[in-house]
Order: structure tokens, then sequence, then C-alpha cells
């Protein structure tokens, strides 16, 4: 499958904020979707080297600090092999954890729940089955439905 990275790029910087702040349960959840308006990029050579070689494989796009750098700080990123979105946290056991299927479903994905998380407010009663449904096969094993779960 050949990316195309100018298309993805766009897309990202017209459809993602460059900084947004949500609001779970009291603890901040910083996005940072600027890296993109630099063009998607590879990990640097020393972080791959000391990881899994499918490190190689992923273009970042993006970044989220959990509770203003006290928890997690995974990097968001594209998998070049087949446009799966992905976080990569090097403090997880298994480093590379899932979102959504493609770039188009994170963007909807995002923006669903930006639009009540990122208001600080709650999230619908039906916010699980919109979520599903934007990425219906593969939402049960997304980070998505864990924070969805969490938040319900």
């Amino acid at each position: 499958m050949k990316l195309d990275l100018s298309t993805m790029q766009s897309a990202i910087v017209a459809a993602l904020p460059a900084y947004v702040r949500w609001t779970v349960n009291g603890i901040p959840l910083d996005f940072d979707f600027s890296y993109a308006q630099r063009g998607l990029r590879e990990l640097s050579g020393e972080i791959c080297e000391r990881g899994d070689k499918e490190w190689g494989n992923l273009l970042i796009f993006g970044k989220y600090d959990l509770s203003e750098g006290g928890g997690a700080a995974p990097w968001l990123c594209i998998r070049k092999t087949d446009g799966v979105v992905c976080g990569l946290d090097l403090e997880r056991e298994s480093a590379i954890f899932f979102l959504n299927s493609s770039l188009e479903r994170f963007i909807q994905t995002f923006g669903l729940l930006n639009e009540y998380l990122g208001v600080g407010a709650l999230l619908p009663l039906d916010v699980e089955k919109r979520v599903r449904d934007i990425d219906p096969d593969s939402y049960p094993g997304s980070d998505w439905r864990l924070l969805v779960d969490y938040l319900g």
C-alpha cells in the first residue's frame, strides 16, 4: 500500500487543531498536532535502534501528554505499510498501541470526542455507539474504547 503522505499531512493540518486540551476526570490531556505542520517524520535512528524494528515503520504526526508530564506522553503515528493510526509509548510493556484503522477514521473519532472533551462537557450517553460506528471492526481493540469505557 502506497501512502500519499502529502495528502495525509494536509488532512491532519486541516482537520485537527494544532493544540487542544481535554480534561479527563480532572486530569489534563494535551494533544499536540503541530508536528504535522512540519511534515510527517520518522522516529530518530537512536530511538529505533533501542526498540523494535517495527518502530521504523511509523511516521509521527502528533503527541499527547497526560497530566502535564506526570503520565503517559506517547507519539501519535501512522504505520507506513497500511495507514493504521497507532500510538508509540516507550513506557508501555507493548510500546505500540492501536487507535484507528485509518487516518480518516482517527480524525472522525478525535473530532467527535473533541466536541465534548475539548470544551469540558460530559460525553453523551450514546458516545460509545457513535465512536464504535466510526471504526466498527477496529473499535474493540482500540485505545479509544478504553477511554470511552473509563469515562462512561
